[in-house]
């Protein structure tokens, strides 16, 4: 059955301009939830508006207009207002008399002052993203365009919502490692060019025995004692500096203004300090250490390749060093 809408050609332009503005934002999610936050509400008799994105059985603020400042980040779960009931049933609800609404729960509403709500779930090809709320500090205050407004523009909003949210999903998993957490290697070529710093370092890091310890404890026990050492090393660095995980048992470290070789020197043995003390697996203490060589920027290199290769160099002979010691001490 065809919808009979009513809208005056501005209201019909002021739609059409707002779907170029999302898509001259392309995937950039966090302008979009913010346009959609002002501009859909200057659309209607709304007071406010509030993003929110659907979170397991939770909706959690992402985006708000500035008279709500304070709901950014606030969670409400489904079965305690509207959201549900709007998800569930993948329609638009309008609350005309909020206050008295006795499907929301009594001590969220003691929470809001609004006098009316509009609820608009956001689906794209029958998945949930979030649900887009509308606020008004009057009873009854939307009218029957405002509602068909909100319906017309349901598609354009959670397509470009799941498409970005998606697409930022991806590129955090492609400069995150799985593991561990920390940062990739991408990154750390990203973050050498965009440092414009006078004087660097650049440490390579080595986790001692990962191969004793996953033939002796089991793959999950080396796997946590990498976790582990990432944390610690993590923990250690200055707010400028960054750490990566390259893979298997090698990091690097990228210290920003940092001069000499004592001062550099001074950071590696704090680092080797506070990764030699054991980590424990089910109640095992396993002993854990680290091999370090290191790199200053302008003076051994200043492309990252050549100081990571001259890092490494120093890391190796470290190593060997380590083991040569370890060999005279059991001789």
């Amino acid at each position: 059955m065809a919808r009979d809408f009513y809208f005056s050609q501005k209201q019909l332009l002021n739609v059409i301009e707002l779907q170029t503005q999302i898509i001259k934002l392309g995937t950039d999610v966090h302008a979009i939830m913010k346009l959609l936050v002002e501009d859909i509400q200057n659309l209607t008799n709304a007071t406010a508006s509030a993003l929110t994105l659907l979170e397991d059985d939770y909706i959690v603020c992402h985006a708000v207009s500035k008279n709500v400042q304070s709901y950014i980040g606030k969670r409400f779960h489904l079965n305690d207002g509207l959201a549900g009931y709007a998800i569930k049933n993948k329609k638009l609800i309008y609350s005309m008399d909020y206050q008295g609404d006795d499907r929301v729960n009594i001590n969220i509403r003691k929470t809001m002052s609004f006098e009316s709500i509009v609820v608009l779930p956001l689906f794209f090809q029958e998945q949930a993203v979030g649900v887009y709320l509308l606020f008004s500090n009057q009873k009854d205050a939307f009218s029957k365009q405002d509602l068909q407004l909100l319906n017309l523009l349901s598609d354009t909003i959670s397509a470009a919502l799941y498409q970005s949210i998606k697409l930022e999903k991806q590129i955090k998993l492609a400069s995150m490692d799985y593991l561990t957490g920390l940062n990739t290697r991408a990154i750390l070529s990203e973050y050498f060019e965009k440092n414009n710093h006078q004087h660097a370092g650049l440490l390579m890091i080595d986790m001692n025995d990962l191969k004793f310890i996953n033939d002796h404890y089991g793959h999950r026990a080396g796997d946590l004692a990498l976790i582990e050492v990432g944390k610690r090393l993590k923990r250690q660095i200055r707010k400028d500096d960054l750490i990566v995980r390259l893979g298997g048992d090698e990091f690097a470290v990228f210290l920003a203004n940092i001069h000499t070789a004592d001062a550099i020197q001074l950071l590696i043995n704090r680092f080797i300090q506070v990764c030699s003390e054991a980590f424990y697996y089910k109640n095992q203490a396993i002993n854990i250490s680290i091999s370090v060589g290191y790199a200053l920027y302008p003076k051994d290199g200043k492309q990252l390749t050549t100081l990571m290769e001259v890092a490494d160099q120093h890391m190796y002979n470290n190593k060997r060093h380590r083991k040569h010691s370890k060999n005279l001490i059991q001789e």
